[in-house]
């Protein structure tokens, strides 16, 4: 016994070889055997010598093999070097030896999950717990076996459990966190973060957590903080990709590649991460980039939905070279949809693939002068198809209090009650004017802007939903309001508001036409659109049935602003010759339309054409470059070509009554632009297009009683352009009557009363 006590001694001061030399006279005697291994065994396992310590144990086991607590220790050094199938074989001998050893119980199913047995290890937490119903660990463990066999709600039900019992468990509450986050519950999941944050903030993971929540939650300056402290914290590649989708909500993606770039470098396998690279470039206005990003992505995973769903968006062109790049795109996206079929008819979408998959909005398709409807239908069914599984169940449990039984229950969804041109020439006019005395109206707001025009907005309906939720939240949210009708004042711009409008919350669902193409989707029932805006045989544009309001089909007002006088030299506008304004943003600008311009500029020596500067500056500096190339190619000066900053309203207003001619884009029309040009008395150019979206500027200047300005081909467009440009006496003329007719186009009432019949019918 001597030599063991000082063995122990050496043991003790760190001298680990003299201990073996001083155990290995000790394994001689019978005696001291077990009490030899046993350090041995403890001592290299405090060395880091698994393989050793697992001899001595093994040794020990043989010994005694009723030392259940030696089992459990073997059972956790077999572990430790990879060998769960053996540690489980022992861990099972340690609990057939003390089956009401809590311990015992929880490591087997510790072991199991490694394993990827949950079903086995839900049996051994579940042991555990009957033993010890407060038993800390067992709790979370039965918490995560639950998560892995697919049960949600009573993983949350455990979680919850356990921060009740435990609630300075940092780590119960952080998983709780996660499980809500990817159950899409972001604020509950928020809460659960901070009380994690609270007890333990230097936990960079859990950090970087709160960081996703917050951007689910649309809380991009809140979230670039939380995923900055992770990254003081020691977390990588996690918190960049947080950080660069932080800075993505908050337009910032020059700052947004170098992160996401820095975690790639870290994880180069993270698929996501590709995918997120792929969306920044896009904001970045590269689109070669960002198809390169969403290809290699499926190379490392061809079944990952959110690369393929976004390769077929970024094949579609905002700016395209030319009218072949244009088409040659077109061709790519249609092969590429093929290759989206088949993956859909390989597998089954988890709620998450499915929300990605509906949120997908395919916007620059809608600015070729192409029908888009048999894409558009082809997609979307798929899309709402995938999602219909998920829609939350009607829920009476949570209603509001039911109204008056004469009042018809209205919802509108939108993600642009602002300042917005969805809400100036649309939403506005319908909430301000519908009779309240019948309808109740609850609007959803899912921006996260709250100005003046929210404000305003708040005040015209019953109930006003703003929060910050998920869109799984909103859902369930819309649904339980038992609503008798839906209104999406556009569906297509706003990929939440897409998202939603594929579920059937509502017995009846309508689009409106803020982004003026049919949606493709099966549950939205009819397409609110105008008299003044529909060619003949438009309803085979639509999906939808096509219901054709009175007039404009809005209810509008003319803006309240003084306008502002502006420098046109500061502007760099030389007064030369005729000032045309060119007001869409770039990507309505196609390539075949660039001759438009270059023949106005050859007839009118000295005209200036004036853009405006998107706020996605890269559009505007490839809209700049095509049109510099055209105008170079035909001998003209590119400096007749004018790029602006975007201007307030009242400059907007000021400039439009310093210049000469509005030209409207051929193809995708304005509408509030063309509204303000009415206001300001400028005498316009519009174009009757193909489809509903090409004839919003020609069906307002319709509704005016002013067809000399609307050109029926872009032969017409070029030679009254070049009329109104030249003759300044009758542009005055046009002018004038445009001042005279100008009160035709506003407060129109018969469209708002023809929509009340429509929902009460």
């Amino acid at each position: 016994m001597e030599t063991l006590a000082a063995a122990l001694a050496l043991y003790r001061r760190g001298k680990f070889s003299e201990v073996e030399a001083a155990c290995a006279q000790l394994l001689n005697s019978p005696a001291s055997r077990r009490d030899a291994l046993t350090l041995l065994a403890e001592m290299r396992t405090a060395s880091g010598r698994m393989q050793a310590a697992i001899e001595s144990l093994r040794e020990l086991a043989a010994l005694e093999p009723r030392d259940a607590a030696n089992l459990r220790r073997l059972g956790s050094a077999l572990l430790s070097v990879g060998n769960a199938a053996d540690a489980a074989e022992v861990l099972r001998r340690a609990v057939d030896i003390e089956p009401k050893n809590v311990r015992g119980h929880n490591n087997l199913g510790q072991v199991l999950l490694h394993l990827d047995r949950a079903h086995e290890a839900l049996q051994c937490f579940e042991q555990a717990l009957e033993i010890e119903p407060g038993y800390a660990i067992g709790r979370m463990n039965l918490a995560i076996a639950l998560e892995r066999t697919g049960q949600p709600g009573p993983a949350l039900d455990n979680y919850d459990r356990l921060v009740a019992l435990h609630p300075d468990n940092a780590s119960g509450w952080r998983k709780r966190g996660a499980l809500l986050l990817r159950l899409n519950c972001a604020a509950d999941a928020l809460q659960s973060f901070d009380k994690a944050d609270s007890l333990q903030p230097a936990d960079g993971a859990a950090c970087a957590q709160r960081a996703a929540a917050l951007l689910a939650l649309e809380r991009p300056t809140e979230a670039l903080a939380a995923a900055d402290r992770a990254l003081s914290l020691g977390e990588s590649a996690t918190a960049l990709q947080f950080k660069a989708a932080a800075l993505c909500q908050l337009h910032r993606p020059e700052a947004a590649l170098p992160c996401i770039e820095a975690a790639l470098e870290a994880a180069p396998g993270d698929v996501e991460a590709w995918c997120s690279c792929a969306l920044i470039h896009l904001q970045l206005g590269d689109q070669a980039a960002a198809v390169q990003r969403y290809r290699h992505a499926l190379t490392l995973d061809p079944s990952c939905v959110t690369a393929r769903a976004g390769l077929l968006s970024a094949l579609i062109p905002a700016v395209p070279d030319s009218e072949a790049h244009a088409q040659h795109a077109r061709a790519a996206f249609e092969g590429e949809l093929d290759a989206f079929d088949r993956l859909l008819a390989e597998r089954v979408l988890d709620e998450s693939e499915a929300w990605t998959v509906a949120r997908q909005h395919l916007f620059y398709l809608s600015y070729q002068e192409i029908s888009n409807k048999a894409v558009l239908q082809r997609y979307r069914l798929a899309s709402a198809a995938r999602l219909a599984p998920f829609a939350p169940p009607p829920s009476r449990a949570h209603l509001h209090a039911a109204p008056a039984a004469h009042r018809l229950r209205l919802g509108l969804v939108s993600a642009h009650i602002k300042d917005h041109s969805v809400f100036d020439a649309i939403t506005c006019g319908f909430l301000q004017t519908l009779n309240r005395s019948r309808i109740e109206t609850t609007l959803f707001s899912l921006g996260n802007t709250h100005d003046a025009a929210f404000d305003l907005a708040r005040g015209w309906v019953d109930h006003c939903e703003a929060q910050p939720r998920t869109l799984p939240e909103w859902a369930r949210l819309i649904r339980e309001r038992d609503l008798d009708a839906l209104i999406f004042p556009e569906v297509g711009i706003h990929r939440n508001t897409l998202a939603l409008a594929s579920l059937r919350l509502a017995p009846r669902q309508f689009a409106a036409w803020g982004h003026p193409e049919t949606t493709g989707l099966p549950t939205i029932d009819a397409f609110l659109s105008a008299e003044a805006f529909e060619p003949e045989r438009a309803d085979e544009h639509y999906s939808e049935q096509l219901v054709r309001l009175p007039n404009l089909g809005v209810y509008y007002q003319p803006y309240e602003v003084d306008p502002t006088p502006v420098d046109l030299s500061a502007l760099g506008i030389r007064n030369t010759g005729c000032v045309f304004i060119c007001p869409g943003a770039p990507f309505k600008y196609r390539p075949e339309d660039d001759a438009v311009l270059v023949q106005i500029a050859q007839r009118l020596d000295g005209s200036r054409f004036v853009f405006f500067t998107y706020e996605r500056q890269q559009l505007s500096h490839k809209l700049r470059a095509r049109l510099s190339a055209a105008f170079t190619t035909a001998g003209l000066d590119d400096e007749r070509l004018v790029f602006i900053p975007w201007q307030p309203r009242a400059a907007f207003l000021g400039l439009l009554r310093q210049a000469d001619v509005y030209l409207d884009t051929i193809g995708f029309s304005g509408f509030n632009t063309l509204m303000h040009a009415v206001q300001s008395e400028l005498p316009c150019v519009a174009y009757d297009g193909r489809f509903m979206r090409g004839r919003l500027g020609s069906g307002i200047l319709r509704r005016l009683e002013l067809p000399e300005l609307i050109a029926a081909d872009r032969a017409a467009y070029v030679d009254l352009a070049v009329r109104l440009g030249e003759d300044r006496s009758y542009r005055t003329h046009m002018a004038g009557r445009l001042g005279t007719a100008a009160q035709r186009a506003y407060r129109d009432a018969s469209a708002v009363h023809a929509l009340e019949r429509l929902l009460l019918a």
